[in-house]
């Protein structure tokens, strides 16, 4: 069950397709990206790419709450809970003022 996930720049211009494990397998970035410093694109990238995998992750959580998985298995798996999320989006969003 390898499915792909997606993750986008809040502030535009970049977003990625990943493995479960967070691997790119697409990189799509808008040419006026390619202004920056290429250190902070790189950056952003994999940022990116541990966002779409954390979603990815947190989703599965999700599904395996749902089926009564209690919170320590889903802990000792790695599957973020919401705030694991949300530090995931937060580093993704501090690279939006970089270049």
């Amino acid at each position: 069950m390898n499915q792909l996930h997606e993750a986008a720049s809040p502030c535009g211009g970049l977003a990625v397709t990943t493995t479960e494990e967070g691997l790119p397998v697409r990189v799509r970035i808008a040419p006026a990206q390619l202004s920056a410093n290429l250190d902070v694109v790189a950056a952003r990238v994999v940022a990116l790419c541990a966002l779409a995998r954390g979603a990815g992750a947190h989703r599965r959580r999700l599904e395996l709450a749902e089926t009564g998985t209690p919170w320590e298995v889903l802990d000792a798996l790695g599957l973020p809970d919401r705030a694991g999320l949300l530090r995931l989006e937060v580093d993704a969003d501090r690279w939006c003022g970089a270049r």
